[in-house]
């Protein structure tokens, strides 16, 4: 069998001091911030209907309960998108620092 499970695929492995990465990682890290932008939007769409159908009929308290649900429910998908966002920046950077001379990480060999 070659690559992963036979597939023929193989994947890239980065192995830094602070851990592994392989290539797929950010993958799945783009995928769930494209599922949380998904939810996002379609609560947007459904927030907007409601509150047009508000507006016409404010004194209505469930639609405005509704409404500010949702919104919770929006800036929840929008803090995760945002940290995924923060972390993803911070895990690229940590491979663009310039590794430590020899000298630094060496050990004596005798005492």
């Amino acid at each position: 069998m070659d690559g992963i499970g036979g597939t023929g695929r193989y994947l890239s492995v980065s192995i830094t001091r602070e851990g592994v990465h392989t290539g797929c990682m950010g993958q799945q890290t783009l995928a769930a911030t494209d599922g949380w932008k998904k939810k996002r939007d379609e609560l947007t769409s459904k927030r907007n209907l409601l509150f047009r159908n508000y507006s016409k009929n404010p004194q209505d308290a469930h639609l405005a309960l509704e409404i500010k649900t949702i919104d919770d429910e929006i800036a929840e998908y929008t803090d995760k998108m945002r940290e995924e966002t923060v972390r993803s920046a911070r895990d690229d950077n940590k491979g663009k620092r310039p590794p430590e001379s020899a000298a630094a990480t060496s050990k004596p060999l005798l005492p």
